[in-house]
């Protein structure tokens, strides 16, 4: 098994648009595939330091709270129920939902 870093430098290596933040690490790939199996990797290849990670794939849904959702009322997004969740450092259950955006009736405001 690859060590930990080796894995991540291939990974980063392996996207088109690599970027870090103080928690995490993202990086950008050509396909699903490639972003799945570099994360089952990562995920396997930290275990051996007794570190465990989370590792998820985003394909470009906007999720939105309930709040949120209520705040843009009236404007040109749509929403479909994504059900609750628990949210990582925020206390309770959260309804989420991916917001859609109405492009027949979008104007400036909107925007």
């Amino acid at each position: 098994m690859p060590e930990p870093a080796e894995t991540l430098g291939r990974a980063v290596a392996k996207s088109r648009r690599p970027a870090t933040a103080s928690s995490h690490r993202s990086a950008s790939f050509a396909s699903p595939t490639q972003a799945v199996r570099c994360a089952l990797e990562l995920v396997d290849a930290v275990v051996a330091l007794g570190v465990q990670i989370r590792a998820g794939v985003h394909t470009g849904e906007v999720v939105v709270s309930s709040t949120v959702k209520d705040l843009l009322a009236g404007r040109a997004v749509t929403f479909q129920d994504r059900g609750g969740h628990e949210l990582k450092g925020v206390p309770g259950s959260w309804r989420l939902f991916a917001a859609c955006q109405n492009a027949t009736s979008l104007n400036a405001e909107d925007r």
